[in-house]
């Protein structure tokens, strides 16, 4: 279960992007859903990779590799982009509220979804993607299912999806917005 609302959490995040100027262009739903796709391919990178779910990547001058930071590491510097899977997760589900919210979309959490058992992270993600592409007329049903399974899949990991949603628009409040 959430502490906030997820269409309050739509509201707060549609309104920092436009604040941002991001709604400045004019937008498609497309588009949009092409970006979220983008992010589940991050995703799909990071397991590939085998990345920490969440981290942050630093190379040091007396070393040639990087250093993960974890939060709540002293080394955490909320300065750093955030990367690994479930960040790339979490990047989707707030292009997905903030689209959500522009698009006038109320969303409900449904405590412990049953998501099926997918086999692999890829998979996972695979089985996303058609949610993103079906028909508009389901877009409502879509987006929610897509929403309750990023919240399913942080809790199987033992993630908080609140917390990392935080920490992604913590990092967001202070990068410079690049347009996309």
């Amino acid at each position: 279960m959430l502490n906030k609302d997820i269409n309050i959490w739509a509201k707060e995040i549609h309104s920092f992007a436009k604040a941002k100027g991001w709604w400045n262009l004019h937008r498609t739903r497309e588009e949009i859903m092409e970006m979220i796709q983008v992010e589940l391919s991050d995703a799909t990178k990071e397991v590939k990779f085998e990345t920490p779910l969440i981290y942050q990547a630093r190379i040091h001058k007396d070393e040639n590799g990087i250093r993960e930071a974890i939060p709540g590491d002293k080394e955490w510097d909320e300065t750093i982009k955030p990367e690994g899977q479930a960040i790339e997760l979490i990047d989707a589900s707030i292009r997905l509220l903030d689209y959500a919210c522009w698009r006038k979309i109320s969303m409900d959490i449904y405590p412990n979804y049953i998501l099926e058992k997918y086999g692999s992270e890829i998979v996972f993600h695979n089985r996303l993607r058609p949610l993103l592409t079906d028909d508009t007329l389901e877009e409502g049903r879509n987006l929610t299912v897509f929403i309750n399974c990023i919240i399913e899949w942080c809790n199987k990991k033992g993630l908080d999806f609140e917390k990392i949603l935080e920490i992604k628009m913590q990092y967001n409040k202070i990068r410079t917005f690049k347009g996309n």
